[in-house]
């Protein structure tokens, strides 16, 4: 399982995405063979595979293996920073594939970070793509999406602080939002 998280890793770094999709897919029927015998490290991988298949743009394949972390079948759950990380790239993806279920997994997901007090960022980035997505007013919004990209930044330094991990970039992610918000 490390292996294959490491060589998607690198297959990321080069850019080479055609080559790593090639062995998620090898990779999706070997992880059926294994059962539930090492599922803890499972959701590791499938989040690697999740974040490598959003950066070559295959957002229905990022969409099925977030899915695969966030309805969890077995006894063994994912580390609280994975499923964070999972449900809230899974709202960016909805957004982004324009989904009719993104309003509905909105509020789902909205009513999931109210219980959850452990990950502050997570809050910020719901809010950041609630805005985000409202087309119509995305020039007034752009001054609350600095505001709300600011707040994330201090959620984030104070996370780091206390040592929880994050396994997507969402400040870059916010970053280029941002930057194609005010036309740049």
């Amino acid at each position: 399982l490390n292996t294959y998280e490491n060589e998607i890793f690198i297959y990321a770094l080069q850019g080479k995405y055609s080559q790593g999709i090639a062995l998620v897919k090898a990779i999706d029927s070997g992880i059926r063979k294994f059962g539930n015998q090492y599922a803890g490290e499972q959701y590791d991988l499938f989040m690697a595979l999740a974040i490598f298949l959003y950066g070559g743009d295959a957002l229905r394949g990022v969409a099925r293996w977030l899915n695969r972390i966030i309805a969890v079948k077995s006894d063994i759950r994912p580390r609280a920073e994975i499923e964070s990380t999972a449900r809230l790239l899974l709202y960016i993806v909805l957004s982004e594939q324009q989904d009719f279920s993104f309003t509905a997994y909105g509020r789902s997901l909205e009513r999931w970070l109210q219980q959850t007090d452990t990950f502050l960022s997570g809050h910020y980035v719901y809010q950041f793509v609630r805005l985000l997505t409202d087309k119509r007013r995305l020039k007034e919004n752009q001054k609350a999406l600095l505001h709300i990209f600011r707040q994330f930044r201090n959620a984030v330094k104070q996370e780091q602080e206390r040592g929880l991990n994050k396994h997507f970039d969402f400040t870059g992610w916010m970053k280029k939002n941002l930057q194609a918000a005010s036309g740049k």
